[in-house]
C-alpha cells in the first residue's frame, strides 16, 4: 500500500491485540455466555454431566449449540489432562485459544478470497489488509477471542466458500465435496450457520452445474444428517430439544432497530464505508466474473438471514459477525480503489477521514474495555468468590461458570431459557419451585439485573420459580455483577 496513512489501520490492529492481551488471562466464571459454554466444555472434559440435558432435571440448564466446539475444546482438555493438571482456568485458556486460532484462520481465508474475487490486486497488500481491516470491527469484541462458538462457525463457513472458489475450475467435483464437508463442520459448530452452503448451492443450480450441486448437497447431507439423528437417538431426543426447543425464544420486533443501528452500522462503520466505496467502484464488466457474483449472493443471503435472526429474543451483536467479515472483503477492494482513484494531495484528506472513522470505531470500544477490566478485577477477587461459594446450605445459581467449582451444593438454573421452556410446556420446574417454597434452598446467587421483585423479572425467570422466590428472599450483598439473596424466614 502506498498510503502514508496506513498506520491508522495498524492502530486498529494494535488496539485489538491490546484487548486480547487484557482478556485472555481474565477469569470468565461470571461472564455470560462464556460461563455456560465452559460449563458444557467441562462436562465433556470430565464426563460428570451429560452435554445435552433434560431441562426438567438438575442441572436445569441447556446446551443450545451443536457439539463440535465442545468436543474440540473438551477433548483437548482431556488430552492435555493426561500430562498436566487441567482445572477451570486452563479450560478457559484452551477454549479462548481455539477461538483466537479460528479468527486468525478466518483472516487468512479472507485474504485468499479477496484475491479470487478481485484479481489483479497486490497479493501481499491483500493478505495484510485481511488482517488489518477486521480489527476495526466492534462485533469481533469479544467474540473473536472468548470461549464462544461463533468464531469457529464463521471460520468453517468462509473456509468452505474460499476452498470452493479456489478449486472449482480445475477440480469442480472435488471442490464441491470439500466445500460440503466444511459447510457441514460449520453447522456442527453452530446449527444456524448454513448460509454459506446455501449460497453455493443456489449459485450452482442457477448456473446449471447439476453434478457439482448434487455433489455439494450429497456430501453435506451425508456428513450432517446421519450424525445429527444418531446423536439425537443416543441422547433420547435431548440433542434436538437442546438445539431447537431451547432456542425457540419469542420474537421481539422492538430490538431490531437498535441491533441494526448499533450492531450492524455502528459495529462496523469504518469497514462498511470502505466496503461501499469498493462496491460502488466496480465497473459493470466486473460483474461478469463468476466468483464476484457468487460472493455477492453469499453477502446478500448472509445479511438477510442474520437480519431475520435479530428478531429473536436474546440476539446480540455477534449475530452480525459473518456479514461483517464478508464486508471486509469489499473493504479490501475499497482501499485499493481509494489509492488508485484519488490523487495524492486529495488522497491525504480523503483517505485519512475514512480511516479515522475506522480507527474511532475501534477505539470507541475502550471505555467498555476499561469497564470489563474493572469487572474482571472484581471477579478476580478470589476471596470474595470463594466466600460466596462457601455459603452454608444449598444455593440456586444462574451462572454456570461457578457451578464447576462447587457442583455438589449449587443448583444451576439457566433461568432465561428455562423461562421460555416452561411457558411453552417444554419443562416442568414445579419440583424445584416446591423445594424453594419449603425453604430448602436458603440462598440465591443471581445476576444484578435479575431481581425477583423487579417489573421485568418475568422475562428472566420461569413462572413457577418466579412465584416461588418472589417476596421470599432479601438481598445481602453483591459485587456489581453477582448478587447474593437470602431466604427470609
Amino acid at each position: 500500500m502506498r498510503s502514508p496513512w496506513r498506520w491508522l489501520l495498524w492502530a486498529c490492529l494494535l488496539e485489538f491485540l491490546i484487548e486480547i492481551l487484557f482478556f485472555l488471562p481474565s477469569r470468565g466464571e461470571l461472564t455470560n455466555p462464556e460461563g455456560a459454554i465452559v460449563y458444557s466444555i467441562w462436562a465433556v472434559a470430565t464426563g460428570t454431566v451429560p452435554l445435552y440435558r433434560d431441562f426438567s432435571l438438575a442441572p436445569y440448564s441447556t446446551t443450545p449449540y451443536a457439539p463440535f466446539y465442545y468436543w474440540l475444546c473438551g477433548g483437548l482438555a482431556r488430552l492435555l489432562g493426561t500430562v498436566w493438571a487441567i482445572g477451570t482456568d486452563e479450560i478457559y485458556w484452551i477454549a479462548r485459544g481455539i477461538t483466537v486460532a479460528a479468527t486468525v484462520g478466518t483472516a487468512a481465508f479472507l485474504g485468499r478470497l479477496a484475491s479470487l474475487i478481485f484479481p489483479g490486486l497486490s497479493p501481499r497488500s491483500t493478505r495484510l489488509l485481511a488482517f488489518l481491516i477486521p480489527a476495526a470491527l466492534v462485533t469481533l469484541r469479544p467474540w473473536a477471542f472468548s470461549a464462544r462458538v461463533d468464531a469457529l462457525a464463521v471460520f468453517f463457513s468462509l473456509a468452505g466458500f474460499t476452498v470452493w472458489l479456489s478449486l472449482r475450475e480445475r477440480r469442480p467435483l472435488r471442490a464441491a465435496a470439500f466445500a460440503g464437508l466444511l459447510f457441514s463442520a460449520a453447522v456442527w459448530t453452530k446449527q444456524s450457520y448454513g448460509v454459506a452452503g446455501l449460497s453455493v448451492g443456489l449459485v450452482l443450480i442457477a448456473s446449471r452445474k447439476w453434478q457439482e450441486a448434487t455433489m455439494l448437497a450429497a456430501v453435506f447431507l451425508i456428513a450432517t444428517v446421519p450424525g445429527f439423528r444418531a446423536l439425537d437417538e443416543a441422547t433420547g431426543g435431548l440433542f434436538f430439544r437442546n438445539l431447537f426447543e431451547a432456542n425457540a425464544t419469542d420474537w421481539k420486533w422492538g430490538q431490531l432497530g437498535w441491533l441494526v443501528r448499533k450492531g450492524f452500522l455502528m459495529g462496523g462503520l469504518g469497514v462498511l464505508i470502505l466496503a461501499a466505496i469498493g462496491a460502488h467502484s466496480l465497473p459493470r464488466s466486473a460483474w461478469r466474473s463468476f466468483p464476484l457474483r457468487a460472493f455477492a449472493v453469499y453477502c446478500v443471503l448472509s445479511f438477510v438471514a442474520h437480519l431475520a435472526a435479530c428478531l429473536k429474543q436474546g440476539a446480540y451483536y455477534n449475530y452480525w459477525m459473518e456479514p461483517h467479515w464478508l464486508a471486509c472483503g469489499w473493504a479490501i477492494f475499497g482501499v485499493f480503489e481509494l489509492e488508485r482513484r484519488i490523487p495524492r494531495p486529495t488522497f491525504v484528506r480523503g483517505w485519512s477521514w475514512v480511516m479515522l472513522i475506522a480507527l474511532i470505531q475501534a477505539w470507541h470500544y475502550l471505555p467498555e474495555l476499561r469497564l470489563q477490566v474493572r469487572e474482571r478485577r472484581e471477579m478476580g477477587d478470589r476471596a470474595w468468590v470463594d466466600r460466596m461459594l462457601s455459603l452454608p446450605g444449598p444455593a440456586l445459581i444462574t451462572h454456570s461458570g461457578l457451578v464447576i467449582r462447587r457442583e455438589e451444593t449449587l443448583l444451576l438454573l439457566d433461568s432465561f431459557n428455562a423461562a421460555y421452556l416452561e411457558r411453552r410446556g417444554k419443562a416442568d420446574l414445579s419440583p424445584l419451585a416446591q423445594r424453594i417454597r419449603n425453604g430448602e434452598i436458603p440462598w440465591l446467587l443471581i445476576e444484578y439485573y435479575k431481581h425477583p421483585d423487579d417489573r421485568d423479572a418475568k422475562l428472566w425467570w420461569p413462572p413457577s420459580i418466579h412465584e416461588a422466590i418472589r417476596d421470599r428472599y432479601e438481598r445481602v450483598e453483591g459485587n456489581g455483577i453477582l448478587e447474593v439473596w437470602k431466604w427470609k424466614p
